[in-house]
């Protein structure tokens, strides 16, 4: 293994935990499980580090799905645009929960094909 991308931790933004109890600095990925994060941060494997910084600046938003629609002739947007619909439906139905989505996974394999971005 060359390197690991890892969307992960939160350097400058709050966090994007809402439990109970909790003080929304956690990030999600490294609250969950927070051994594997341990060893990822300790492996000597290089660490490429996509934080909620980074893609706080990719909301899943009903435009960007909506968007997939007029191109539903090509494959990979018809996938897109029905995989993110259910993104965007759960996130309706869970307005008041006070939590939003971005494209977090997306944007580190993105970022890993294409370091530049």
């Amino acid at each position: 293994v060359a390197e690991v991308w890892w969307m992960g931790g939160a350097l400058k933004v709050p966090g994007n935990v809402i439990q109970e109890g909790h003080d929304g600095t956690a990030e999600w990925n490294a609250y969950w499980d927070p051994p594997a994060a341990g060893e990822v941060w300790n492996s000597s494997v290089p660490l490429v580090m996509v934080p909620l910084d980074a893609t706080n600046s990719v909301p899943v938003t009903t435009a960007l799905v909506y968007s997939f629609g007029p191109q539903s002739q090509y494959t990979f947007s018809a996938l897109a645009g029905s995989m993110w619909a259910q993104v965007v439906t759960w996130q309706l139905d869970n307005k008041n929960a006070g939590f939003e989505y971005f494209a977090w996974d997306a944007l580190t394999a993105a970022c890993s094909l294409k370091p530049d971005l």
